[in-house]
């Protein structure tokens, strides 16, 4: 599966999978995809950014960051594709 970076409406999406890259290098990689994060310091959101992603057929993931842990978020059907974008993610995007 591919993926693309790109700003996406974040709504309905949850946590479905997890990332062992830092979220500081993952903005890095994919710039085009940045958003501003959720910010509550309280429930652990500090990061500045969030980024986006789609998949080949319009699927839509977030990766944000809680407590210091860079996890990604989807929706429950596309739980599959998430972790596999968590694997794409932690090769560097290749």
């Amino acid at each position: 599966m591919k993926f693309t970076a790109k700003r996406v409406n974040t709504n309905g999406l949850s946590l479905q999978a997890h990332v062992t890259v830092c979220m500081e290098t993952l903005c890095e990689r994919f710039p085009e995809g940045r958003m501003t994060a959720y910010d509550d310091e309280e429930k652990g959101y500090t990061e500045p950014y969030e980024l986006g992603f789609v998949d080949e057929v319009g699927g839509v993931y977030y990766v944000y960051s809680r407590w210091g842990s860079p996890r990604v978020g989807a929706t429950n059907a596309n739980r599959n594709l998430a972790e596999e974008l968590a694997i794409w993610l932690q090769n560097g995007g290749r």
